[in-house]
């Protein structure tokens, strides 16, 4: 198991009516966090991303297009409900440029952190006399 560092310790599961848990990596960078979210077989239509505040939610809906009239289902290990998982975000990331892309299966959100605004403050020494 990796140890995530103290911002990404509030990663955590939604219950809110869906059963599967979305699976995923965290990685970064000096210049932003990735999400990589393995949606093998799920569309395009199938999946939202909201940003509430510093909750970040991925959330697949379940593909009803197909029906099986003519035919019996006899054993099944896909996970055909849909899918939830919220994040709450640190709080260096630039909200306004979070970008996703699903490509061959994997959604990968980009989470670009905010540049520093750090500077020196020189405190001038005067003699008072």
């Amino acid at each position: 198991m990796y140890l995530l560092p103290k911002l990404w310790t509030q990663i955590a599961s939604v219950s809110s009516g869906y059963i599967n848990y979305l699976r995923l990596e965290v990685i970064e960078n000096k210049e932003e966090y990735k999400l990589l979210v393995p949606l093998v077989g799920i569309a395009l239509e199938q999946v939202m991303i909201e940003l509430e505040d510093d909750l970040l939610t991925i959330k697949t809906a379940p593909d009803e297009s197909e029906s099986m009239t003519d035919t019996q289902l006899l054993w099944s290990e896909f996970d055909l409900l849909g899918f939830e998982r919220e994040l709450r975000l640190p709080r260096n990331i630039s909200v306004d440029k979070i970008k996703a892309k699903l490509k061959n299966g994997l959604l990968e959100v980009s989470l670009p952190k905010l540049k520093s605004n750090k500077q020196k403050i020189y405190i001038n020494n005067t003699s008072v006399g």
